[in-house]
């Protein structure tokens, strides 16, 4: 399986680029499909391609789940396929529509773009306390090529599973098995279970399963290519897999062209230069290699090397630049941790005086309650009366 890639940093233009390249070529009849992750990214290029390119507005399409629609997404996207033309066409739609759309018609006619990695990775853990006996002996599992502990599950019949899941009583249980059964039918999941613990669960000794799953490359083969688009698209799960899979790669250079940038400007990545327990450490390395800033929580412990994080085989920084560069920066930590300290010493201060003075007051209006006199009241309500009798008659 062959992919084309483009791993530029986010903002440099990726789906800005692939738009253009789609559509300008929507006039020579080629088909392209934009994968994105969400409906809203989804709504804002599906927008923003009608309004650059209006003279292809009728053959630029959106599909995705909305809540006025009874139809669901994949029936949908089924429908729009089967009833495509020869003419040229822009379609988006969610990683989670493409994944739920189980057939594609002519598929050998359509250009994939995946913005952003797609998630191949499935887990469920199925609870079975009830229920279990309803099931069994409808599954299978055989060994996993170079593994002992997981096997391959795999339905025996998957029109007497779904008829046993429709029986199932709980409309809950049948629910939560829906997303597992349509992998196990999809043919391009594979789909792992730990087999010391699915002896268990045979046996009913345990009523849980974990169901892990990964989504095989060769869903993308029966498209004319796919093209893969992430920033650090070399670090994905997806990347990965598909690599260790004997997957090939290569950049898009169409794409590359019509970037605004392949690089930051401002320096290069932020790097996890320690991970141990306790031990933190973080910097933002630039292209050359040297280290504009660093935060240290605690310097790695006696200097080992394998607390340091390290690229391929090659060791991004060795025990003796920790021994001169942590003890400079961990002087600077405890510096800025005095006057964190100290300001919040003062305005702990500032909140127990508050706090005094509000005390105080409560205090003295309890005291002020406590000596109430009514007689007292009298005799200075009489007081004011008096002078105020007194100004009169110096007025006339």
């Amino acid at each position: 399986m062959h992919f084309r890639t483009n791993a530029a940093p986010t903002g440099s233009g990726k789906t800005y680029a692939a738009t253009t390249f789609a559509c300008e070529r929507i006039p020579t009849g080629m088909k392209t499909a934009i994968l994105q992750p969400t409906i809203k990214l989804c709504q804002q290029s599906s927008f923003d391609a009608k309004k650059r390119y209006p003279g292809c507005k009728a053959q630029i399409r959106r599909i995705v789940s909305d809540s006025g629609v009874e139809q669901k997404v994949s029936g949908r996207i089924t429908e729009y396929l089967n009833t495509r033309d020869a003419s040229g066409a822009l379609l988006y739609i969610t990683h989670s529509g493409f994944l739920r759309t189980r057939h594609w018609h002519r598929a050998k006619d359509w250009h994939l773009f995946l913005d952003e990695a797609l998630d191949i990775a499935y887990y469920r853990r199925l609870r079975l306390k009830d229920h279990r006996h309803l099931l069994h002996g409808l599954f299978t599992v055989y060994p996993a090529n170079n593994s002992t502990k997981f096997g391959i599950l795999e339905a025996i019949d998957h029109s007497k599973l779904q008829a046993a899941l429709a029986a199932l009583p709980d409309d809950e249980v049948h629910e939560h098995f829906a997303d597992m059964t349509s992998r196990l039918a999809d043919g391009y999941w594979n789909i792992y279970v730990d087999l010391e613990k699915w002896q268990q669960f045979q046996a009913g000794k345990v009523h849980y399963l974990d169901v892990h799953g990964l989504l095989a490359p060769e869903v993308f083969e029966r498209f004319a290519s796919t093209t893969l688009m992430a920033a650090n698209l070399t670090d994905t799960l997806m990347y990965r897999y598909y690599l260790k899979r004997d997957c090939t790669f290569e950049r898009h250079a169409a794409i590359e062209r019509g970037l605004q940038y392949t690089t930051h400007a401002n320096g290069g990545r932020g790097l996890l230069a320690s991970r141990q327990p306790g031990h933190w450490a973080l910097w933002f390395q630039c292209p050359d290699a040297s280290v504009n800033e660093e935060w240290s929580v605690v310097s790695p412990a006696n200097g080992r090397a394998s607390a340091w994080a390290t690229a391929g085989s090659a060791q991004l920084y060795t025990p003796e630049h920790a021994a001169l560069l942590f003890p400079v920066i961990e002087a600077a930590s405890a510096g800025r941790k005095r006057v964190r300290a100290n300001s919040a010493d003062r305005r702990e201060g500032d909140r127990r005086r508050a706090d005094r003075r509000d005390s105080d007051r409560r205090v003295g209006d309890r005291r002020h309650v406590d000596s109430f006199d009514p007689d007292r009241l009298v005799e200075r309500r009489r007081a004011d009366r008096r002078r105020r009798d007194r100004r009169d008659r110096a007025g006339q």
